[in-house]
């Protein structure tokens, strides 16, 4: 093994990534360039990886390899999966496909949330205003529960937003698009039975 080689595990199989073309070595390669050779390895779309140095996740991508204390030797471990073949996207480009089962799974946590909560939440907020007796408890734990509703589609907002698609992976773009509204549909939603909450008189 070189002085510029690492070792990476990915399912149960063992490759060996050197960095001789850079001068400098772990010093000057970045986490950004370990993630285009680890794609080149193993075809793992770079959106769809994670990499893991003594059981932390690298983030940032700009960062040189040394920073997360890799030398010569180091073993690193990636999770992620190849792109489903049958993903049609108009780029025909796995990581077009990666970006669309990442707005998926994100989208998918907004079903399970929301399937029954949010019809729930807006009949229980029903009975409490037409009854006669508003209870106090019963009123802050409806607004509870709207807030915590809220702050789980702003965290799938924020999550959409930072899906950046290239031009070219019109799929993906109107994915994002289709999910964004969905959520913001959600949380307009929420908005309006909190208002509804906020101005009932005790």
């Amino acid at each position: 093994m070189s002085d510029t080689e690492i070792e990476l595990k990915w399912k149960g199989h063992k490759y060996d990534v050197n960095f001789d073309e850079f001068p400098n070595g772990l010093e000057q390669a970045t986490l950004g360039d370990l993630k285009e050779k680890c794609k080149k390895i193993t075809g793992v779309p770079v959106n769809a990886m994670k990499l893991l140095a003594s059981g932390a996740v690298m983030k940032d991508d700009s960062s040189p390899l040394s920073l997360y204390g890799l030398r010569a030797g180091s073993k690193i471990l990636m999770l992620g999966q190849r792109p489903n073949q049958t993903e049609q996207t108009a780029s025909g480009n796995p990581e077009e496909a990666s970006l669309v089962t990442r707005i998926q799974h994100i989208m998918q946590e907004v079903n399970h949330d929301f399937g029954t909560k949010m019809k729930e939440y807006e009949q229980e907020v029903g009975r409490f205003l037409s009854s006669g007796q508003q209870d106090p408890k019963t009123k802050k734990k409806l607004q509870d529960t709207g807030a915590y509703l809220s702050e789980k589609l702003m965290q799938a907002l924020f999550a959409l937003d930072g899906i950046q698609c290239q031009p070219g992976f019109h799929t993906a773009r109107q994915k994002r698009k289709e999910s964004v509204n969905f959520a913001q549909d959600l949380h307009d939603r929420v908005d309006q039975i909190k208002g509804l909450l906020k101005t009932a008189s005790l």
